[in-house]
């Protein structure tokens, strides 16, 4: 999640290494049990915006398919 080119924006970036990465970082933001644990290792601000930040995934694929991502580090950009 970065800075949006107005202020009051957030954007986030989904990027993988291959297409399976794309599509497993993409699912990975939009199931709510994933994101919850994401957002629960995020520092929390005093406004209760969320801080931008950079999030390391590490995805398992089984015959073509991502099967599995598990968060392995954040690093909040500063």
């Amino acid at each position: 999640m970065l800075p949006g080119l107005k202020p009051e924006r957030k954007a986030l970036i989904s990027a993988g290494t291959n297409t399976y990465g794309v599509q497993a970082a993409a699912d990975f933001v939009c199931r709510a049990d994933p994101v919850g644990s994401l957002v629960s290792r995020l520092p929390n601000r005093s406004d209760g915006r969320l801080p931008d930040f950079e999030a390391l995934l590490h995805v398992k694929i089984n015959g073509g398919v991502p099967v599995s991502s598990q968060l392995l580090l954040i690093r909040i950009r500063r």
